[in-house]
């Protein structure tokens, strides 16, 4: 049993796992366990005049025709012989594994890499009106990318499963804040921002030059704020130049409710879910007057987004919800034409 030899052909280095798996091998049949370089071939198992040897393929991207290849040799039974060529089979399948996930981020990882280095990243912007006098007293950023394949939200959850999640919400908001030079000194830009980026230097290094007061960032329902201590902390010097914050989503989960509490925001975004034909749901009233109720007692903003009909319209104002964004009022719209849009009153809100 002691004479017996392994030789194993991984094409590739082994991690620390598959490396303790050979030594236990090694140590239950008492071989020697060690690596060469063999050529490549289709799997197969035979008897040859050594012992038996066998080789498994392994379809990984980065060796796409590589083999790992066991010779047996040498006086060896052959359960234990059948014992390593599985230990064989396991270590294809690992590597195999690595590979196909390896390649799988990389992937990923680049896709975000082009937008960021070709400045895949654009911008529109929803214009947030006055829903009593019909003017525009603010306006949403929304970013856009110039590859469709994934919707903009995803676009950002794809970067920061990545690792770029930090880059492209700083690109984004630099683009966002380009409207500040071009809008009226009383409209104020909105951008949405994660707890996380809202803490960045990088983030902070770019807001240096603006005028803060026109500038409002939104924490989304969504995202999960894991210290609002330190969150806080973080932000009050942006808020004591005149940042505004909003809670935006509020109404759609427990987080936005937290998110007022503890973040003592400056403006309340009602969720579209609460706006949709709240004209005709008496419970959708009720819960949006209660929030609007509270905005007001804690000297908050409440603006309702995603209006669509004259009768979401006609609820709201019944409601005393004084600001609000929609399809209905103004889809969003390039930079170039915004100085169009927050020029005038609405031509589309109802008298």
């Amino acid at each position: 049993m002691a004479d017996s030899n392994v030789l194993l052909d991984p094409y590739g280095p082994l991690d620390g796992d598959l490396q303790r798996l050979l030594d236990f091998a090694s140590a239950e049949v008492g071989a020697a366990v060690t690596f060469v370089p063999l050529p490549a071939r289709n799997g197969s198992q035979r008897r040859s005049a050594h012992g038996e040897e066998s080789s498994v393929p392994v379809a990984g991207r980065l060796h796409p025709h590589g083999v790992l290849r066991v010779a047996l040799s040498g006086p060896i039974e052959v359960h234990l012989a059948r014992f390593l060529v599985a230990i064989a089979r396991l270590l294809g399948e690992r590597l195999d594994q690595a590979y196909e996930l390896a390649a799988h981020v990389r992937g990923r990882v680049e896709r975000v890499d082009r937008i960021l280095a070709h400045d895949g990243v654009g911008v529109v912007y929803q214009p947030i009106f006055d829903l009593r006098r019909g003017n525009v007293v603010g306006v949403e950023a929304l970013a856009r990318f110039a590859d469709p394949a994934l919707e903009p939200q995803e676009w950002f959850v794809e970067a920061d499963a990545v690792g770029r999640g930090l880059d492209l919400e700083v690109r984004a908001v630099a683009h966002a804040v380009a409207a500040l030079r071009t809008l009226p000194t009383d409209v104020y830009v909105s951008v949405n921002v994660s707890p996380t980026v809202a803490m960045a230097t990088e983030l902070h290094r770019l807001l240096r030059p603006l005028d803060l007061e026109r500038l409002v960032f939104e924490i989304t329902e969504h995202a999960q704020v894991t210290d609002y201590e330190e969150l806080n902390e973080a932000l009050q010097p942006l808020r004591s130049r005149g940042l505004r914050l909003a809670v935006d989503d509020a109404g759609a989960g427990f987080a936005s409710l937290r998110h007022i509490l503890r973040i003592h925001p400056d403006i309340i975004k009602l969720d579209m879910s609460l706006i949709r034909a709240i004209d005709r749901d008496s419970v959708l009233r009720a819960l949006s007057y209660s929030i609007a109720s509270f905005g007001a007692a804690v000297e908050a903003q409440v603006i309702a987004e995603g209006i669509e009909t004259e009768g979401e319209y006609r609820a709201l104002r019944f409601l005393g919800i004084a600001y609000g964004q929609g399809f209905l009022l103004q889809e969003p719209v390039g930079l170039s034409a915004l100085a169009r849009v927050t020029g005038r009153i609405s031509q589309t809100m109802p008298a």
